[in-house]
């Protein structure tokens, strides 16, 4: 009896094992195909502005752009509060676009669910960014499918409850955010050099983000780094940002 019984334990253990596998493999499996499925949709998306060109907006970034290998050579005398957005961070958020959509909620709830509330309200806008890098515009350009103008030194982006964005995608009910040179302001510990206050800025445009997707769910807003040491900071600190996603993406 006693055999049999340690026979049957170890069948059973071994079924059960071989039900983890499978279960586990099954997870894997349907991770990584939906994980291939938002790399499909932000590969479309980058793609889908490769061909539009407004009145002298002609410049646009390519993968393989050689400018992007160009290294960059920061120091605490000229680089401290380095953020290359050359914005007014003075910016601050607005209710206007989002001041009727309270009073309708109850009667919309099923509706809104599926719906992308600042749809039909954002405002395409023009940037100068004469002080700008090209390895910035290039990168820039190509991930949010915009274009810049070399004689004005102007670049396309978009304004939304008074906020800027790199880029709008309405089908996604996404803004994204690219951020090109970075790694260069943290030492081998991933941490940022003592001298670079610029992550501030960061995260001070991280927050104007997260308060506009507050109010205007289910949007999103998705930044893109090109560089994986910044990549990997500006996830953790960002963790705060319930809709704020962040990618690697050279």
């Amino acid at each position: 009896m006693t055999g049999l019984v340690l026979e049957a334990v170890v069948v059973g253990l071994e079924e059960a094992g071989a039900y983890l596998v499978s279960a586990c493999t099954g997870v894997l499996i349907a991770a990584g195909i939906m994980d291939e499925e938002e790399n499909i949709l932000v590969e479309e998306s980058i793609a889908e502005n490769s061909e539009k060109t407004i009145s002298g907006f002609i410049y646009q970034g390519k993968a393989n752009d050689m400018i992007l290998n160009e290294p960059m050579i920061v120091s605490s005398e000229t680089h401290a509060d380095f953020w290359e957005d050359d914005m007014d961070y003075s910016e601050t958020v607005s209710s206007e676009n989002t001041k009727n959509q309270t009073s309708a909620q109850t009667e919309t709830d099923e509706r809104k669910c599926k719906s992308c509330p600042p749809e039909g309200k954002v405002m395409p806008m023009v940037r100068r960014c004469s002080r700008w890098s090209m390895v910035t515009i290039s990168y820039q350009t190509r991930i949010c499918g915009t274009f810049y103008n070399p004689k004005t030194k102007q670049i396309e982006e978009f304004k939304y409850c008074g906020v800027s964005f790199d880029g709008w995608k309405d089908k996604l009910c996404q803004f994204w955010e690219a951020k090109a040179r970075y790694d260069q302001f943290f030492d081998a510990f991933g941490d940022p050099k003592g001298w670079w206050k610029g992550y501030k800025s960061g995260l001070g445009q991280a927050a104007r983000h997260q308060a506009v997707a507050s109010v205007n769910q289910p949007l999103k807003i998705v930044w893109f780094f090109m560089q994986p040491v910044s990549y990997r900071y500006f996830s953790n600190i960002f963790k705060g940002f319930k809709d704020i996603i962040t990618r690697w993406l050279p």
